[in-house]
């Protein structure tokens, strides 16, 4: 990992968990030094701003190998699941430090990344695998609930690594079965 991708993934972390932390605390959190940090981002907003382009673009990603997938909705909902419980970090940085501070081309991309899980999410409830009286934007919120979640859960040793990608995927799938009415 290159030093600017370290730093970024430090600032994702540490203000993610602390937003008013300070750039020494990034910079310890990489292994580098303050001046470093400083070399590569001018300010703490500089690094805020990046941090936030950097996770956009990670959740792009995974949003857009689904799509282009020749999966079924479903597999592909799951595919996005599996995929953002790595990013777990990346969910707390932009909902605790940055999330809808700013009305830009940034948050264009997130609402656009919604819009797309939410379009699989309406062909899973078309093709009978997602409960028709769930609304969408629920189902696509509960799908990041989970990644959030089981994430957190993983990174507190309270889950086997091994074992996350199938108890998110189950407790997804299980969750918007139509076969589970209460």
């Amino acid at each position: 990992m290159e030093t600017r991708e370290k730093i970024l993934e430090a600032a994702v972390e540490v203000f993610g968990w602390g937003p008013s932390s300070s750039l020494e605390a990034v910079a310890k959190k990489a292994g580098i030094t303050r001046m470093t940090v400083s070399r590569h981002f001018k300010s703490k907003d500089v690094l805020l701003l990046e941090a936030r382009e950097y996770c956009i673009d990670l959740f792009q990603k995974v949003i857009d190998e689904a799509v282009a997938s020749q999966q079924s909705s479903i597999d592909k909902l799951t595919q996005i699941l599996v995929n953002y419980v790595p990013l777990h970090s990346h969910y707390i940085f932009l909902i605790r430090a940055v999330a809808g501070e700013i009305e830009d081309d940034g948050n264009q991309r997130l609402r656009k990344q919604v819009a797309s899980v939410c379009q699989i999410t309406e062909q899973a409830k078309t093709d009978g695998y997602i409960r028709k009286d769930f609304p969408t934007a629920w189902v696509s919120s509960f799908l990041d609930f989970i990644a959030i979640g089981i994430g957190n859960v993983k990174q507190q040793g309270s889950i086997a690594p091994n074992e996350t990608n199938r108890i998110a995927v189950e407790s997804f799938l299980y969750g918007c079965s139509p076969k589970n009415k209460a």
